[in-house]
Order: structure tokens, then sequence, then C-alpha cells
């Protein structure tokens, strides 16, 4: 089973899939407890979702008429109106993701922490 979260958590923002908020605040105690708030993660970009789908599939949601990356790494497929669905075995998901737009962590850089730093100095942020 892969857990988004840990796999490409540092990378990517991971979001949680829409059910886990209508989910009440003692089921998610359940759920974390039992170790399967996995789940519910899912990776988004502007026009695909992924998701885990079984113990060594995803699944991905994409808006439009399909994706070439998600076509070559696709175990099945499946055209809905205006929308594709592909099963992805979990080995081939780090080699799509960057293909198919997964909305990135931001990286802050070192130049751009030490502006930070710089402007804080001068405005006197941080100060008592």
């Amino acid at each position: 089973m892969i857990n988004l979260k840990k796999e490409f958590g540092s990378q990517y923002r991971v979001f949680y899939d829409p059910s886990w908020h209508a989910e009440t605040s003692a089921a998610r105690t359940e759920i974390r407890q039992a170790g399967h708030e996995h789940w519910y993660y899912e990776l988004r970009g502007a026009s695909v979702t992924i998701y885990p789908r079984s113990n060594d599939t995803v699944g991905a949601h994409w808006l439009g008429r399909g994706s070439g990356a998600l076509s070559r790494a696709c175990l099945s497929s499946r055209r809905l109106d205006g929308e594709m669905l592909y099963v992805l075995r979990n080995s081939a998901l780090r080699e799509v993701l960057d293909n198919v737009g997964i909305y990135r962590k931001r990286q802050v850089t070192e130049a751009s922490r030490a502006r930070g730093r710089e402007l804080a100095a001068k405005y006197g942020f941080g100060k008592k």
C-alpha cells in the first residue's frame, strides 16, 4: 500500500480527499488509530487527481482529453464525458508525477531566506 504523504510529501502538496472532511472527529480518530489515514491522501494538479486505489495501484482522474504520460504508464484507462480515468502501478507513479503537473511544495532557497532576514532586520520585524 502506498502512502502518498510519506512517499511524496516532501516534494508535492498532499491533500485530503473531500470525504475526509465529512467524517466526524471521532471517526477520524478511529481511522488514524487503525492506521488507515493514508487512504484519504491525494495528489492534485490543475487537471489531475491521483489517489490510492488498491494495495499496489493508484487511480488518476484527468479532466480533459487525456495525458500521454499517463497513457504510456497505465494498466488500464476509461474515457468518460470529457474525462479520463487511469489505473497505474505504484512503481510507475514517480516517473509520471513531473509530467502531469502535480502541485509542488514551495521551495525556499537560501537566497530568499537571506532576503527575508534582511527585510525583517530593516523594518524591525521580530523585535519587541
